[in-house]
Order: C-alpha cells, then sequence, then structure tokens
C-alpha cells in the first residue's frame, strides 16, 4: 500500500458509517502499522476527575469507572462496558469535561502499585516522537528505543507509518467524534490488533 492508497482508505473511513466496513479498513491498517505498547510500572500517576458538588465526592468509588447499567457510550466503550479514562496531565481532564467556569471538578491520582504494572498501547504518538523526539503519551522515549525502531525500516515504509500514525491519532483525538456517537473511535478500540512493539517505562 502506498500513500496514495493510504489517502484512499482514509477517506473511506472518514465516510463511512458501517461499523464492519471500518473494522476492516483499520485491519488493512494494521497489517504494517506496529502498535506500541508501553509497559508503566511503580511511581507513574495517571488523573482522573468528575464534575462533582462544591463539596467534592464523599467516597474515591464514586470517581471509578461506572457500572455497566450506568456506562453510556464513550469514546473508547460501548454502552454497559465500563472503561477508566485517565490522564498523564491534569489539564486534560479540564478540557474532557468541557469545564467552565463556575464547574467544580473533583480530581484523584492513580498510582501504579508496585510489582502490578499496566501496559498501555499509544496510537498517534510516533508522528509526535518523530516530530519532537517526545511521546505525548509519556513525555519522553525511553533510551530512543522507539526512535531506532523507525529508523530500523526503510524509508518509504517509515514515511507510511508515520503517515498512518497521524491520521489514527487525528481520529482518536477528533473534538467531532461525538457527533458520531463515537463510532470511529469505539470501533478502532475493538480492532483486535497484535502488539509489536514492547517498552518499559
Amino acid at each position: 500500500m502506498n500513500l496514495t492508497e493510504c489517502d484512499r482508505l482514509f477517506e473511506r473511513i472518514r465516510r463511512s458509517c458501517d461499523p464492519d466496513e471500518l473494522r476492516l479498513c483499520y485491519h488493512r491498517l494494521f497489517e504494517f502499522y506496529p502498535l506500541i505498547n508501553y509497559q508503566i510500572g511503580r511511581g507513574s500517576i495517571f488523573w482522573r476527575g468528575r464534575k462533582s458538588p462544591a463539596n467534592g465526592y464523599e467516597f474515591t468509588w464514586e470517581l471509578h469507572c461506572p457500572t455497566p447499567e450506568k456506562t453510556n457510550i464513550g469514546r473508547l466503550n460501548n454502552k454497559s462496558e465500563p472503561c477508566l479514562y485517565a490522564a498523564t496531565r491534569r489539564t486534560t481532564i479540564f478540557r474532557e469535561l468541557d469545564a467552565k467556569e463556575g464547574d467544580y471538578i473533583h480530581v484523584v491520582g492513580l498510582r501504579i502499585l508496585p510489582k502490578r504494572p499496566i501496559k498501555i498501547i499509544a496510537i498517534g504518538d510516533l508522528f509526535h516522537i518523530y516530530k519532537t523526539g517526545h511521546a505525548r503519551s509519556i513525555g519522553r522515549d525511553p533510551g530512543k528505543n522507539i526512535s531506532r525502531m523507525l529508523n530500523s525500516y526503510d524509508h518509504e515504509h517509515a514515511t507510511k507509518i508515520l503517515y498512518v500514525d497521524a491520521f489514527l491519532g487525528d481520529i482518536l483525538s477528533d473534538p467531532n467524534a461525538k457527533d458520531k456517537n463515537y463510532l470511529h473511535t469505539r470501533v478502532l478500540a475493538s480492532t483486535p490488533q497484535s502488539l509489536q512493539f514492547c517498552v518499559e517505562i
């Protein structure tokens, strides 16, 4: 697949409202796009917030993901399928919650437990690392492992990977995704993928 064929596939994805067609298109991209799997260990903190009363919530479980019966469709989850949304930066919370002057936001930090690392897949980071040397999700390229991985491909393949990464990053961060009931992001999150590159943080 060359860049022109990628453009055609991107346009097909943007126009489609058919989950099966979207899944097929994403599969074609994942045939050559390497998924980056970060293993994040002890000490890392992820932030989560929720609009609240003036005095906040009494219990921390009220800031966890909702129960299945109270779970609505979200950017990465279907209805009745809870998903814990958290951010590496506190300021992200206010943007995601569309906070306005006068709103109260209860924020908690979730710290990774010793010997209980978590794994995340970062999509949209490769293009950012290529441009800046830093990942949006973790802030740095540990040991420049990701840069070395990109440099291991021939120029044409690496260019194609970065092109797809930038596109998928746009899909996931689309501020208007809610207008289509988050269909494109939910299908992307549910498309079976194989992890091809692991970096420990």
